[in-house]
């Protein structure tokens, strides 16, 4: 399965979307040729913020904060 395919999956089930905004969001995906993330995002069903860690995670990724002290 690729990256693209697997993504609506993962965001289901981790619970930041539905089935019914995944569906969605693929019928405009598919449509408009645009990437699914940047649909989902458009559609407003999910932030910039919240997906990009998603994004990463998937690839074993996981953003670490880190502060500067001083």
């Amino acid at each position: 399965m690729k990256d693209h395919e697997r993504l609506p999956e993962v965001l289901i089930n981790i619970g930041l979307l539905t089935d019914e905004q995944i569906r969605k969001g693929i019928k405009e995906h598919k449509g408009l040729g645009e990437r699914i993330s940047q649909v989902l995002v458009r559609l407003g069903f999910i932030s910039q913020e919240n997906l990009d860690p998603k994004l990463l995670a998937q690839f074993g990724v996981f953003p670490v904060k880190v502060e500067e002290e001083g």
